[in-house]
């Protein structure tokens, strides 16, 4: 039993930090619009400061899962992963990482479908 707990942990340990992983990364890699923003070729700003702010508040979640985890652990040795504090924190990563992506690709795809002449008729 004890041994199902470890690999549960360590899944969400793991997945978290997949997931601060690729918000940080895509935080770097979104760094690349400031170009087109300076230069004003940026169609939808506001989605992609939402963006930005969700995809912060997902690696701070992590970070928060990431605490309850190792508090839990280090409470009293019985590692509960259905401790409210660690259901709570991972679902909001989870949320505000999905949410993130979703306004990170609507903003991709708005500039650029903007920057692309229409067909002709």
């Amino acid at each position: 039993m004890n041994d199902r707990k470890l690999k549960a942990f360590d899944t969400v340990t793991e997945w978290s930090k997949q997931i601060v992983t690729i918000a940080a990364g895509t935080l770097v890699l979104s760094a690349t619009f400031i170009k087109d923003i300076f230069g004003g070729k940026i169609i939808s700003l506001n989605l992609l400061w939402w963006a930005w702010l969700t995809l912060i508040l997902s690696i701070a979640f992590g970070v928060m899962v990431l605490g309850s985890l190792a508090s839990a652990l280090n409470d009293d040795g019985a590692l509960d992963l259905y401790r409210p504090g660690i259901i709570v924190w991972s679902l909001a990563q989870v949320i505000a990482f999905l949410t993130a992506l979703v306004l990170f690709s609507s903003f991709v795809y708005s500039n650029l479908a903007g920057s692309f002449p229409a067909p002709p008729r």
